[in-house]
C-alpha cells in the first residue's frame, strides 16, 4: 500500500549509514558442503555521484584507496541517485562446486552491470536492473541474477549499481540447487500472499453482491490495489507486464496512487466520517483528488520527484486516516479500534522490512517478509473490524427497531385515545342532532297541525259555500300527512346513521300496502297517472311500514320527475320463487349506460338530473332501505323506453 513507499523514503532520509572502513575487505572463500553464502563483510564499495567512471578506471591499481570495505550485513546508504561500485573476491576453497548464482535481492534498482576478469585480462560484462528487458539480462529472474564459474583462482568481481532511488545491496551466493529451492519457497509464499489476497477479493466481492454495502466493494478495491502495489514493488509487473517494455518501470509507484485513494476510500466509508467525525470527513474529501493529481503530475516531473509527491501524500493521507480512527474510537464506534490496530500492524511490518534495509536489524524470514506479514495481519484485523462494523450495525438496527416498535405503540395509544375522543364527540355531535331535530320537528308539528286543521275546515265548508278547490285542498291535506309521517321518522334515533341499525320488522301484506301507496301518490300527484298491475292477490313480507313506504315513494317521485306528464307511472308486483318482485316503471329519457350502479351512491345525480331538482341523496336512502329489509334493488332499461326500479324482497 502507499504506507510502504512513504515510510521507505522517509526513512532514507532520515537514517544516517555508518561509513565504510578504508581496509580492504577479505576474499570469500568457499568451502565444500556448503552451499550459500552471504557476500556481507567481504564487499568493498566506491561511490561515483557522476556516475562517468568505467571498469578500467576502477579496476586500476591507483584505485584501491578509493574503495571502503563495508563490515555491515547488508552495505545500505540512504535515499541516493549516485551510482556505486562494488567489489569482492572468491576463491574456490574446497568446495567442489564450479557454477554459482550471485543474486542481488533489490529488484528497484534501475541499471546493474556485473564485470567478471576473463582470462586472458579484460572482464566479461552482464547486465540485469528493471529498467533492462529480460531477453538481456544475465539470468531471467525479478532479481538481478548473474552466474559465475569457479574453475580456476581467486577472482575479483565489479558490480556497478545504479541505484536512482535509494541504495542498499542485499548480495547472496548460491548453488544452483540452493538458488532453486530458496525460488521455489519464495514462490510458495508468493502464491499463497498474492492468492490469499485475490481469495480475500472475491469472498468480499460476493459479500457486497448480497448485502449491497459499498463498504465491502471499497474494501475489494483497496486490497486489489495494495496487491498490484506489492507486485510492482516486488517486481512480479516486472517479470510479466512489462518484461519487454522496461521503460514502464519508472512510473510503476504510481499503482500507490490507486492503493492510497483506496485506502481513503474505504476509511471514509468504513468509518462513517460523514456522521462520526465530519472535520475528518472534510480532510478525506480533500486529500482524495489531490492523491489522483499525483498520475498527471508525474508525467510532467521526472519519476524521482513523482516519487517524492507521493510520499509526502501518502503520509498525509495516513495521519489523517489515523485520526480519524482514533476520534471516532473514542466518540464509542468500537470498528475503529480493528481498523486502527490493522494499520499499525501493517505500519510496524513496513519499518521492519526498513530497520533491516537500513543495517538496524539483521536479516532474517520476519524482516525480509516483513510488509507481507504485516499486510497479512492487516488484512485479517480489517475483516474482523468488517464482521464488528456488521454486529454494530445490527445492534443498531435492532435499537432502530425497538424505538420504531415504542413509536409505534405509542402510536396506537394516541391513536386509541384519539378515538375514544372522537367517539365521545360523535356521541355529543349525534346528540345535539337528535335534540334538535326534536325540537325542530316539534315546532313544526304545530304549523303542520293549523294547516291541517284549516285544510280540513275548508273541505266541510265547501257544500256550502260551492268552492270547487276540493281536489286541490285534498292534495295539500295529503302533503301535510306525508310531511307529519317524514317528521315522525326523524324523530327515531335509530335512523340518523345511515339506516345501520336493527329495525323492528313486522309482517306486512305487499299487495294491499302497495295499493295504498298507489292512493296516497294519486291524493300527492293528482296531475299524474298511476298504474297499478299486481299479478297477485296477496304477499307477506317482514318489513316495516314506515321506512318501506318512504323508499316506494321515493321510486315514485323519482318515476314523475323523470317522465313527460301525460306518461303513466306503473307498478307491478309479482313472486319469483322465493321473493316478491316491485317494479315501478316510467317513460322517461332513461339511464345512460354504466350509471346504474353509481346513482345509488351518495350524492351522486346521473348525467340527465341537470334540469330537475334534487340532492342525490333519494336513491341512495332507498338502497339503504331495502338492503336493511334483506332485499336489492336496481335500475333497469325499460323494454318500451324509460327506466324500470327492480325492488326484490324476501317473502316472509
Amino acid at each position: 500500500m502507499f504506507l510502504k513507499l512513504a515510510a521507505l523514503i522517509l526513512l532514507c532520509l532520515l537514517h544516517g549509514f555508518t561509513p565504510p572502513s578504508a581496509s580492504a575487505s577479505s576474499p570469500l572463500t568457499l568451502q565444500a558442503g556448503k552451499s550459500s553464502y552471504p557476500l556481507a563483510g567481504h564487499l568493498d564499495v566506491l561511490k561515483d555521484p557522476t556516475g562517468t567512471l568505467t571498469i578500467d578506471q576502477v579496476s586500476a591499481p591507483g584505485m584501491d584507496s578509493r574503495f571502503k570495505s563495508d563490515k555491515g550485513d547488508v552495505p545500505s546508504f540512504g535515499m541516493s541517485k549516485s551510482v556505486y561500485w562494488l567489489r569482492f573476491t572468491i576463491s574456490p576453497g574446497t568446495s567442489p562446486e564450479q557454477l554459482w548464482l550471485l543474486e542481488l535481492a533489490a529488484p528497484h534498482l534501475y541499471y546493474v552491470d556485473l564485470y567478471a576478469p576473463l582470462p586472458g585480462g579484460g572482464f566479461e560484462r552482464m547486465q540485469a536492473g528493471s529498467m533492462r528487458p529480460m531477453t538481456v539480462r544475465a539470468f531471467p529472474h525479478i532479481n538481478p541474477v548473474f552466474p559465475l564459474d569457479f574453475s580456476g583462482a581467486a577472482r575479483t568481481f565489479y558490480l556497478r549499481a545504479d541505484a536512482h532511488i535509494f541504495a542498499y545491496f542485499p548480495l547472496t551466493l548460491r548453488t544452483p540447487e540452493a538458488f532453486a529451492a530458496l525460488n521455489h519457497q519464495r514462490d510458495i509464499f508468493s502464491g499463497c500472499f498474492f492468492g490469499g489476497l485475490l481469495v480475500i477479493c472475491l469472498y468480499h466481492f460476493f459479500l457486497y453482491l448480497s448485502l449491497r454495502d459499498k463498504t465491502y466493494l471499497y474494501y475489494v478495491f483497496e486490497i486489489f490495489c495494495v496487491m498490484l502495489f506489492e507486485l510492482a514493488t516486488k517486481g512480479f509487473l516486472l517479470e510479466t507486464v512489462a518484461a519487454g517494455h522496461p521503460e514502464l518501470n519508472r512510473y510503476t509507484y504510481l499503482t500507490g496512487v490507486f492503493a492510497s485513494f483506496a485506502g481513503l476510500l474505504f476509511a471514509r466509508n468504513f468509518l462513517a466520517t460523514v456522521r462520526n467525525a465530519p472535520v475528518v470527513d472534510f480532510m478525506l474529501r480533500l486529500f482524495m483528488p489531490i492523491t489522483l493529481m499525483v498520475i498527471p503530475v508525474a508525467l510532467l516531473v521526472s519519476p524521482a520527484a513523482g516519487r517524492g509527491i507521493l510520499a509526502v501524500i501518502a503520509v498525509c493521507n495516513t495521519i489523517i486516516a489515523l485520526a480519524g480512527g482514533v476520534v471516532i474510537f473514542r466518540r464509542g464506534y468500537h470498528p475503529a479500534g480493528y481498523y486502527l490496530a490493522a494499520r499499525i500492524f501493517r505500519i510496524i511490518g513496513l519499518w521492519i522490512y526498513a530497520a533491516a534495509v537500513f543495517k538496524l536489524l539483521p536479516w532474517n524470514f520476519e524482516t525480509l517478509y516483513g510488509i507481507q506479514i504485516g499486510t497479512v495481519l492487516e488484512i485479517g484485523l480489517l475483516a474482523f473490524a468488517l464482521a464488528d462494523r456488521i454486529n454494530v450495525m445490527r445492534q443498531d438496527k435492532e435499537i432502530a427497531e425497538a424505538a420504531a416498535l415504542t413509536a409505534a405503540r405509542e402510536s396506537e395509544q394516541k391513536a386509541i385515545e384519539l378515538a375514544e375522543e372522537m367517539t365521545i364527540e360523535l356521541r355529543e355531535a349525534l346528540e345535539r342532532q337528535n335534540r334538535f331535530l326534536a325540537m325542530l320537528s316539534h315546532e313544526y308539528r304545530t304549523p303542520l297541525a293549523i294547516v291541517r286543521a284549516n285544510l280540513d275546515l275548508m273541505e266541510l265548508q265547501e257544500p256550502e259555500t260551492g268552492d270547487t278547490r276540493g281536489p286541490r285542498v285534498t292534495t295539500m291535506k295529503h302533503a301535510v300527512g306525508r310531511l307529519v309521517e317524514l317528521m315522525e321518522i326523524s324523530l327515531q334515533k335509530e335512523r340518523l346513521n345511515g339506516f345501520r341499525s336493527a329495525v323492528a320488522l313486522e309482517q306486512l301484506e305487499l299487495v294491499s300496502f302497495l295499493d295504498s301507496i298507489v292512493d296516497s301518490a294519486e291524493g300527492l300527484w293528482p296531475e299524474r297517472t298511476f298504474v297499478f298491475h299486481p299479478d297477485i292477490s296477496a304477499a307477506m313480507i317482514m318489513a316495516e311500514a314506515a321506512t318501506l313506504k318512504t323508499a316506494l315513494f321515493n321510486l315514485l317521485d323519482n318515476a314523475c320527475k323523470y317522465s313527460p306528464p301525460d306518461q303513466p307511472v306503473e307498478i307491478e308486483c309479482r313472486i319469483d320463487g322465493n321473493v316478491t318482485v316491485v317494479v315501478i316503471r316510467d317513460r322517461g329519457t332513461g339511464i345512460l349506460p354504466g350509471e346504474g350502479q353509481k346513482v345509488f351512491e351518495k350524492y351522486y345525480r346521473g348525467s340527465g338530473s341537470s334540469d330537475t331538482s334534487g340532492s342525490g341523496v333519494g336513491l341512495w336512502l332507498v338502497r339503504q332501505i331495502i338492503q336493511q329489509l334483506g332485499g336489492s334493488i336496481v335500475l333497469e332499461e325499460a323494454a318500451n323506453g324509460g327506466t324500470a326500479a327492480v325492488v326484490r324482497l324476501p317473502l316472509a
